[in-house]
């Protein structure tokens, strides 16, 4: 059994494992994607400016301003040829489809940007950003006041509008009273420093405003705000958790499934054993449930080996008593002869005792050839309810101070079966009843959809629900003290249900509804019908659900 731990233990470290990876994948690629996403929205912008400052300088100015920008922002820019193409990603900014390539490494926080120069497709900027939340937002800022500060002053507002357009925040001119700065942060306006003011990093949608003096106007650029980007966001974490637990309970049961398959069929194998649609239990594979499957099978075989000494031994035994048995009811007859009369009493017991025992031991053959490997039934044509009525009128007058009641819903009921079994099982049932009732018995047959349904009820003091299974076992008797004043050996009700079940058929006991004692119903199939049996109507209320 140690392999079948191993397994699965070993599998599960492994399904655990693959979860693993493969989230931290998703997470990479979901990251890759929104994060370059992110970049198209809020760093396009701001390198179409830089483009369009590049472009207008030429030869040391351009450098020269070049050299500006990376001072006042940190960033090192590099303009020519690009590098590395295979690299980018090529997108294109909203505005004026211009093309913007990206380059980016969630794993490391950063990306590499380039853009190309206008009128000049096979030149970019290029710059690796790693601080994009402040780094690009100061650029930005600056770039704008560099581009307003290339206009007159009553044009300004108006290529501030056109500027926002490039954006996806807002770029707006404010007073200090609409800035909700602090002093200190308003003196370092007043200096000329560049304010990023990070509203709640905590918060579900952290984002950056930056402020920056515009001129002497007594206005300050407000660009933002901006939304921050967050590498782990609750939602993400939470679809890829769902995602991943979902993903071990689907491999987890494809890692059991052939397992729970194997304890099916040999849970399926040891319920039918001592049946007779019992098999031998095939597993394949050398794991500890296959190694089980061949000892049980082992076991049975060697169980079926001791019912079938049991039962040999039993008919044989009754064979050979049968004999000796006959020779001294054939002594006590001739006894009886030239007996006393005082020893008349005597003798009349002893030849009850031996017909009693004869009779078991006629029950238990009977059980006997039952048990063994089925043998085709003796089926013969046959009404069934004259023959019942005969046995009733028997016992009427063997038990004068019993009431018989008979009941029926057809007039004939001829069936095809084994005549001599199936009388022979009614007659145990009306004997047990006989035994067992105050002073009534009623027998019922009847013709459902499903069943012939043959019903024998008495008045006495019934069977607890909880017997009703074992009452069927050979040599149960539900009198502790097994008192034999009754009469019976036990064996009548096993032949009942041995004779039923040959028939394709199902005997079983429940509360009689009209008398109040046991009530025993024997439901053989509607097909032991004969062809000549006449349709009546049938009673629904009398199948067995």
């Amino acid at each position: 059994m140690k392999s079948i731990f191993f397994k699965l233990y070993s599998g599960l470290i492994c399904i655990l494992l693959l979860a693993a990876l493969l989230g931290y994948l998703a997470l990479q690629l979901v990251n890759q994607i929104r994060y370059e996403n992110y970049l198209v929205n809020n760093v396009g912008g701001t390198f179409s400016l830089m483009a369009a400052g590049i472009v207008r300088h030429d030869g040391d100015k351009q450098q020269q301003w070049i050299e500006i920008v990376e001072r006042l922002t940190g960033i090192p820019l590099e303009v020519g040829p690009l590098k590395e193409p295979e690299r980018f990603t090529l997108y294109h900014l909203k505005k004026d489809n211009q093309a913007l390539l990206i380059a980016s490494d969630p794993g490391q926080q950063t990306a590499s940007i380039a853009l190309p120069l206008p009128g000049n497709s096979q030149h970019f900027v290029q710059a690796k950003l790693e601080d994009i939340n402040q780094t690009v937002t100061r650029m930005t800022a600056l770039l704008i006041l560099n581009e307003l500060g290339r206009h007159p002053k009553q044009q300004r507002e108006a290529i501030l509008k056109q500027l926002d357009q490039n954006f996806s925040y807002d770029l707006t001119l404010v007073t200090a009273k609409e800035t909700e700065l602090d002093q200190s942060q308003l003196r370092q306006l007043a200096r000329g420093d560049i304010v990023i003011n990070l509203n709640d990093t905590l918060s579900s949608n952290p984002f950056i405003k930056v402020y920056a003096r515009f001129g002497n106007s007594g206005l300050y650029l407000t660009v933002g705000p901006i939304n921050i980007f967050q590498w782990y966001p609750v939602s993400i974490i939470f679809l890829l958790v769902i995602s991943g637990a979902l993903l071990v309970l689907a491999a987890g049961y494809i890692l059991i499934a052939p397992f729970e398959k194997k304890l099916k069929r040999l849970e399926q194998g040891i319920n039918l054993a001592g049946t007779s649609k019992a098999n031998p239990i095939e597993l394949s594979g050398n794991d500890g449930i296959s190694r089980m499957a061949d000892s049980v099978n082992a076991m049975m075989l060697r169980i079926e080996g001791l019912i079938k000494q049991q039962r040999q031994l039993t008919h044989d035994i009754s064979h050979e008593l049968r004999t000796p048995v006959a020779r001294m009811m054939f002594r006590v007859e001739g006894m009886s002869i030239d007996c006393l009369d005082t020893q008349q009493p005597h003798i009349s017991g002893m030849k009850k005792d031996l017909g009693n025992l004869n009779h078991m031991i006629d029950e238990i053959l009977t059980c006997a050839r039952l048990d063994d490997n089925p043998q085709p039934l003796d089926k013969e044509e046959f009404d069934l309810l004259p023959l019942v009525q005969s046995m009733v009128y028997d016992l009427t007058i063997q038990h004068p101070d019993i009431t018989f009641h008979n009941g029926s819903n057809c007039e004939r009921l001829i069936l095809r079966a084994d005549d001599a079994l199936l009388l022979r099982a009614i007659q145990n049932l009306l004997n047990n009843a006989c035994r067992h009732c105050q002073s009534h018995i009623l027998t019922t047959i009847k013709v459902t959809e499903k069943y012939i349904h043959i019903r024998v009820e008495d008045d006495g003091s019934g069977i607890p629900e909880e017997e009703r299974e074992r009452i069927f076992d050979p040599f149960i008797r539900l009198d502790k003290s097994r008192n034999r004043a009754l009469g019976g050996f036990g064996l009548g009700l096993p032949i009942v249900q041995k004779v039923t079940q040959h028939h394709g058929g199902h005997v079983y006991v429940e509360q009689s509804p009209s008398l109040g004692g046991a009530s025993f119903i024997i439901d053989l199939p509607i097909a032991l019908l004969s062809r000549e049996q006449p349709v009546y109507k049938t009673d629904k209320k009398a199948d067995k659900t």
